[in-house]
């Protein structure tokens, strides 16, 4: 599908939503996809980072069919990237050479900036969480509201009115922006020690993964 008729699908989508009254929902995951979210962290979460909890200033994210990779900036300027295969997420230690491996529906990848990055962009933005649609910087856009489920603070989703993409997430913690650009129009080829390290875990669990071949 090309870009221009995707455009216009998402202009009648959005507008006919409005017309009929009913609420508008953020966009469903794409399965191909490439974005920045750039974040502006709070002072109490600034001062609560530690070596074991380090913070991103910055996450590139390229997806293709269900094979993600992230390249992660840290706080500190160091860089690290992970790659994801569907539910699986093998991480590198931004505080050691170590990978990780982990379910992204695991509470240890439940972190919100870390839910920003991986194929959901805010799947409760829908119903009851639309709150109204406003203008920023001459952008219309639709903001949603909900408690975190975690500690019972608000958080806000601002998409774009006519992409339905997300525009700007905010938490007690942090705010991340979003930019979209075109997405990778071939497979993404992870590293061979992340294809490795996955189907060692695989050894031990019954999870398909289909990393394969790579630098």
């Amino acid at each position: 599908m090309n870009r221009t008729f995707t455009l216009m699908v998402s202009l009648v989508f959005a507008f006919g939503i409005r017309a009929f009254g009913q609420a508008p929902s953020v966009h469903p995951a794409l399965d191909r996809a490439s974005y920045t979210v750039k974040f502006i962290w709070k002072n109490g979460a600034t001062a609560a980072a530690s070596p074991g909890n380090a913070l991103p200033s910055e996450v590139a994210v390229q997806r293709f069919d269900g094979i993600q990779n992230s390249k992660i900036t840290w706080l500190d300027g160091k860089q690290t990237e992970d790659w994801a295969d569907g539910p699986l997420l093998v991480t590198r230690s931004p505080v050691g050479d170590w990978l990780n491996v982990m379910n992204i529906q695991s509470e240890e990848a439940s972190s919100a900036w870390r839910a920003l990055t991986l194929s959901a962009f805010g799947s409760w933005a829908t119903g009851d969480a639309f709150k109204e649609e406003n203008t920023i910087q001459e952008r219309r856009v639709f903001r949603f509201e909900r408690k975190s489920p975690s500690d019972d603070s608000n958080e806000t989703l601002w998409i774009d009115a006519v992409s339905l993409l997300p525009v700007a997430y905010e938490n007690s913690d942090l705010k991340g922006v979003f930019t979209f650009w075109n997405a990778p129009s071939s497979p993404l080829s992870p590293p061979q020690e992340y294809v490795k390290k996955l189907s060692r875990f695989r050894e031990l669990d019954a999870t398909p993964v289909r990393l394969s071949g790579g630098k």
